[in-house]
């Protein structure tokens, strides 16, 4: 068939060239896939189109089931009707009217009046393809849900929920001007959800969601996928995979691959990732599992898993990274020593680098590495830039470089990034309430809250997003909501940074006595524990011990204490910020002057 005629189909009009089909000059909104497979039907009018003709020519070098080719036939029935017909075990059949192809009108004119008529149309074409050229290409947004474990074994759930986290990890890596992949966090939140793909995609303004399930019996996995588009919530493309454990790399790859066609074709292209050893590989998947629960217990069985992933496979760079964040999660996060913490995290990233440089979790890890650990400011910032570079869908790089853009007091940047993890993960407690702290920093209160109060109705247990706003009432006054909100914190999680920040409340409202106890707690501790300096220093200011105050900050710049790096920006020293010997600690951090 031409591919530049308009074809009657009763009172639609097909256009083959642009493939489209309108009705009264209005687009009928049917998956491009159903109008490929509705143009070789018409083009056979009368005919059977057998089906294997029908994949082969719809879905050219692409694996795809008769279910896809089911789904877009049930699309254009709800639009045409009989007109479509199903010749059994065989194929389909269009048995509606076709006209002749619709011709265009001709008018004779003037000469003169046809050539200005070129050159305003050729002008007009030359200004509408620099246009095109000029502007950025559709950017369309893409949510991989959680893929369910049909298989009946819980034992089975780390494999479908690392399955989902690398199916996002794939995607990411397409490009980032066409495609923005929804990170995990928020991905993860609709885990067993009711909600219609149609609320999914307001909630998250996506414009694709793509629902996955897993059946593992014996040796043979079976994953079912289907990439829906939010909008009417249409079908654009299903498949079904066979394969076995030992294939399961391969199969995300085909999975991702399949997805990047339906959705432009221009994202597509050979998988670049060396294939891990199977086993390797499922040990992985396992430790990544445990490894996003973020508690000690955890972290130390995901270390475990990652441990016995390297053993098999000492060249999977992906799990070599993936050990380092354990280190570097442990250090942060769980109360671990982080010196020692640190110095393993950064041996495994710099062996996953070597393995692949261009591993953008490798680069971020090293950032943190250099802006935490070894103060190496624009070296930390650099290796930011490089990770976002190599994935710019990756929310985590963006995350932490907004942390150190606040830190280093560089606001407005800070803010910018902020907003490019929320893009990426809406639904992030962590993200969400890091939201808020450069606007608390550069203290525009209102904002702030706004942001902390955004991450408590996302979970009323978030611990964290208490402490922040605790903070925001003490600095305007409020120290009895202060105190309740840090209370409420403590509830429901006694950490350092919770004591910490209840005790420094304690000493502004004059309640000295609760204030000690807190600070007996906490030196207590530290014989046994690792306390950071900067809290005890920052509590010591607070019940008016200064000397001890200036002691701690001592320590803590003697022992590279990575809780330093609050010194620039933190609110709690204000009282002594002129004071030479604050500024002498401050100046031997050597930070860069803002907006460098």
């Amino acid at each position: 068939m031409s591919g530049d005629r308009v074809l009657p189909l009763g009172g639609y009009l097909l256009d083959v060239n642009a493939r489209s089909l309108t009705r009264d000059g209005q687009p009928v909104a049917l998956p491009p896939k159903a109008v490929d497979t509705l143009i070789l039907l018409v083009e056979r009018q009368g005919q059977t189109v057998l089906k294997e003709e029908l994949l082969e020519r719809v879905w050219p070098d692409t694996f795809v089931e008769e279910g896809s080719l089911a789904q877009n036939i049930s699309i254009l029935r709800k639009t045409l009707g009989d007109w479509i017909r199903t010749v059994p075990k065989r194929g389909y059949c269009y048995v509606g009217p076709v006209g002749p192809p619709a011709a265009a009108k001709r008018t004779i004119r003037p000469l003169w009046l046809l050539g200005i008529a070129a050159v305003l149309i050729g002008s007009g074409v030359l200004l509408m393809q620099a246009r095109r050229r000029m502007s950025p290409p559709p950017l369309a947004r893409l949510l991989v849900l959680p893929v369910e474990n049909l298989s009946g074994d819980a034992g089975h759930e780390f494999v479908s929920d690392g399955l989902t986290e690398e199916l996002i990890a794939q995607l990411s890596t397409l490009d980032a001007g066409r495609l923005a992949v929804i990170a995990r966090t928020s991905a993860m939140t609709y885990k067993g959800t009711r909600k219609s793909i149609g609320q999914i995609g307001r909630e998250l303004r996506v414009d694709y969601v793509l629902e996955s399930s897993l059946r593992w019996s014996g040796n043979q996995l079976r994953i079912t996928s289907q990439l829906v588009r939010s909008q009417d919530e249409s079908h654009v493309w299903a498949g079904s995979f066979d394969r076995t454990p030992e294939n399961l790399l391969a199969l995300q790859d085909e999975v991702a691959q399949a997805i990047a066609l339906q959705i432009d074709s221009r994202l597509a292209g050979k998988s670049r990732r060396r294939q891990p050893q199977p086993q390797a590989y499922l040990a992985y998947l396992e430790g990544r599992y445990y490894w996003n629960k973020r508690t000690r217990q955890s972290l130390e069985q995901a270390m475990v898993h990652l441990r016995r992933a390297i053993a098999l496979d000492p060249r999977f760079a992906r799990a070599h990274s993936a050990l380092a964040d354990c280190y570097l999660s442990l250090g942060l996060l769980a109360g671990g020593r982080p010196g020692e913490l640190f110095l393993k995290a950064k041996d495994e990233t710099l062996q996953a680098l070597a393995l692949d440089p261009n591993l953008a979790e490798a680069h971020t890890s090293l950032a943190y590495l250099k802006f935490w650990q070894e103060w190496d400011w624009r070296g930390a910032e650099s290796e930011f830039k490089r990770a976002i570079a190599l994935n710019p869908d990756y929310a985590t790089a963006h995350q932490w470089y907004a942390e150190y853009l606040r830190l280093m007091g560089r606001f407005d940047e800070s803010i910018a990034e902020s907003n490019r993890a929320l893009a990426l993960d809406p639904l992030s407690l962590v993200i969400n309430m890091e939201a808020g702290l450069p606007y608390y920093y550069r203290r525009d209160y209102r904002r702030a809250r706004e942001h902390f109060q955004r991450a408590i109705d996302l979970d009323p247990n978030f611990a964290l997003a208490y402490i922040e706003m605790g903070w925001v009432y003490e600095d305007t006054g409020d120290v009895q909501n202060a105190i309740a909100t840090f209370q409420k914190a403590a509830a429901l999680d006694d950490t350092l940074p919770v004591l910490e920040s209840l005790g420094h409340a304690y000493a502004m409202a004059g309640m000295t006595g609760e204030a000690d106890r807190i600070l007996s707690t906490l030196e207590e501790r530290s014989k046994t524990a690792y306390v950071p300096a900067l809290p005890l220093a920052a509590l010591r200011l607070a019940v008016g011990d200064r000397e001890r105050c200036f002691a701690l900050l001592e320590k803590g710049y003697a022992d590279h204490d990575w809780t330093m790096l609050w010194l620039k920006v933190g609110h709690r020293f204000d009282s002594v910020r002129s004071d030479p010997r604050f500024q002498a600690v401050v100046g031997r951090m050597n930070f860069p002057p803002a907006g460098s």
